[in-house]
């Protein structure tokens, strides 16, 4: 058995995994343990023995120092500890899993030797956290959590944060050992030899069993991944429990509150953040201003009062737009553009909205003209964005709907979404 030690860090294991399945799919082990190692060895015999069979590429054992220590004496002793032996009957290849992958929390640079209070507790959780989080953000990661050992705390901080964190693909577990084996100090996984184990019974009476009647079970967990259903700024580099908590709680129960702020470009919804393009943006404060102002719509097929508020919007989104048609009845094929850098540019009545800050004018009769074809992309450029962002579940809120029927559909948005608009400086005709 060739076993890969990884770099010392900072106890987040990020260190890359060289080997990789079928499929390129690595396969991560992550179990949160305490004063018995043999929940590692039962529960990789576990996930060797089943069908599927699901061998780890790498282990990472979250646990204190004293639970290190003794993970390191019972496990690892060359060629005759145990974990060498497991990998040698089952078979299991080229494991990277060491003393460098078995990871303890620290306070103030002491590393924490149990969790007996708040301050302990809260580093472990946060330790679990900040490992779960960067093994999920591997692409081609498989992770598999076993809750079976350490803390009752542990386990729970386990679940939860997979639970967020966690992708469809992931897993978690228990292992479960029949007695006389479960706990048993002489007992970390079934051999192929049999060996018989003394132990005693209620009553201190020497007895006797052989391990070839040990039975070692997973218990599948299921659970609710929500990772694709929280923004990617809260689950991308977790490293805070609590703040990981909250911030999950807040995107589903915080209130649905959309907040503009013109002068920077980005949109505030809820607790992420979107930077949609400057036309998109100009539409949506196009939206938010004539709902506050009279409580209207935003029609699809726009009237000419629809257009003008949106060129209104636009000028205050690029500050010192000039736009050159007064009216829809201009009949000039060529016109001059002023952009923000007050750069003249020959423009096409034709010619379609740029994005490009320096060139960021809008042709007034081309808007009048294709108004039932312009506002319709922007309002699914921003959908699309929101949901990439947010996530399927968290996104309708913040979405652009269309009401009514095909002659008179409108654009709304929902009203309960609460719109604040800042930095709006009125645009100048």
């Amino acid at each position: 058995m060739n076993k890969k030690q990884s770099k010392k860090g900072d106890g987040a294991a990020s260190h890359p995994i060289s080997a990789a399945g079928d499929g390129g799919v690595i396969r991560v082990l992550i179990v949160v343990s305490g004063m018995s190692p043999a929940v590692i060895t039962e529960t990789v015999y576990a996930l060797a023995t089943e069908s599927p069979r699901w061998v780890p590429h790498r282990i990472l054992v979250i646990t204190t120092e004293v639970g290190r220590e003794q993970t390191i004496n019972a496990l690892f002793d060359g060629e005759r500890g145990r974990f060498a032996q497991l990998c040698r009957e089952q078979a299991l290849g080229e494991v990277e899993f060491g003393p460098d992958t078995i990871l303890v929390p620290s306070i103030n640079g002491a590393a924490v030797k149990d969790v007996v209070d708040e301050a302990t507790s809260k580093e472990m959780g946060n330790l679990i956290v900040r490992v779960i989080a960067e093994q999920t953000a591997i692409e081609n990661t498989q992770v598999h959590v076993s809750i079976a050992g350490g803390r009752k705390t542990m386990s729970y901080f386990a679940g939860q944060a997979l639970t967020m964190l966690g992708r469809p693909a992931d897993a978690i577990s228990h292992v479960l050992v029949n007695k006389p084996f479960e706990g048993h100090p002489e007992f970390f996984f079934k051999p192929i030899a049999p060996v018989t184990l003394t132990y005693r019974d209620v009553n201190g009476k020497s007895l006797f069993k052989s391990t070839s009647t040990a039975e070692i079970r997973l218990a599948k967990i299921p659970f609710l991944p929500l990772r694709k259903h929280l923004p990617t700024d809260i689950v991308e580099g977790a490293k805070d429990y609590e703040l990981l908590l909250s911030a999950a709680k807040l995107a589903f129960n915080g209130g649905k509150k959309m907040r503009i702020d013109v002068a920077s470009g980005l949109v505030h919804c809820g607790n992420a953040t979107v930077r949609p393009e400057p036309s998109t943006l100009a539409f949506l404060l196009a939206l938010a201003r004539t709902r506050e102002a009279d409580g209207g719509t935003f029609r699809r097929h726009a009237t000419d009062q629809d257009v003008e508020r949106f060129l209104s919007a636009y000028r205050s989104v690029v500050p010192g737009a000039y736009l050159s048609f007064k009216h829809a009845g201009s009949d000039s094929d060529n016109v001059a553009i002023r952009g923000a850098a007050g750069v003249l540019y020959p423009y096409r009545k034709d010619r379609r909205l740029s994005e490009a800050v320096s060139k960021s004018d809008i042709d007034r009769k081309f808007l009048f003209e294709a108004r039932g074809k312009y506002f319709s992309p922007r309002r699914s450029r921003w959908n699309r964005s929101v949901d990439q962002v947010l996530g399927s579940v968290l996104a309708p809120p913040y979405s652009i709907y269309s009401v009514g029927d095909a002659r008179g559909t409108q654009f709304v948005f929902s009203p309960e979404l609460s719109i604040e608009v800042v930095n709006d400086a009125p645009s100048e005709d």
